[in-house]
């Protein structure tokens, strides 16, 4: 039985998918440093878990969740206050 070819990573396709069928996707890549590692410290493990399994049912990875409600979130219209001098 001949082996299914894994996905190949192309801008036009979003991206690879990982063994799970998730997706990872080019919009958020690390620069030519290879980016920065950050951790989030003292979330719920309770509240982790449903992350977690979220993100699974949605077939994503909790990675791109997080990108993308920030990316919403500093894209968000907000009134500039005056600059007083």
């Amino acid at each position: 039985m001949a082996k299914t070819p894994k996905p190949v990573a192309t801008r036009e396709n979003g991206g690879l998918v990982d063994q799970r069928g998730i997706p990872h996707t080019f919009e958020f890549t690390p620069g030519p440093d290879g980016g920065s590692e950050y951790k989030l410290r003292g979330i719920p493990t309770w509240f982790w878990r449903r992350v977690r399994a979220k993100a699974r049912r949605d077939k994503r990875s909790v990675r791109s969740v997080v990108l993308s409600l920030l990316q919403d979130w500093i894209d968000e219209q907000q009134p500039v206050p005056p600059v007083h001098r």
